[in-house]
């Protein structure tokens, strides 16, 4: 089942995180965003980016389809 934010990752290590999504979204781009990373923000409804702290890995900002 597609979600639009996935707030159970939040605070998750980030590589775990990434696999879940993946397996749950298996036709969306999955992007690892370091917190402070410049990404475009285009709307794409096939698009989840994932943010997280580089000093621990850990997921710092709720995963959002778009």
């Amino acid at each position: 089942m597609n979600h639009l934010s996935y707030p159970t990752l939040l605070n998750t290590n980030v590589d775990i995180a990434v696999d879940n999504l993946r397996k749950e979204n298996p036709t969306h781009d999955i992007c690892k965003v370091a917190k402070g990373q410049y990404v475009i923000h285009n709307h794409d409804t096939n698009r989840i980016f994932v943010w997280y702290n580089p000093a621990n890995n850990l997921v710092c900002q709720i995963p959002q389809t778009g």
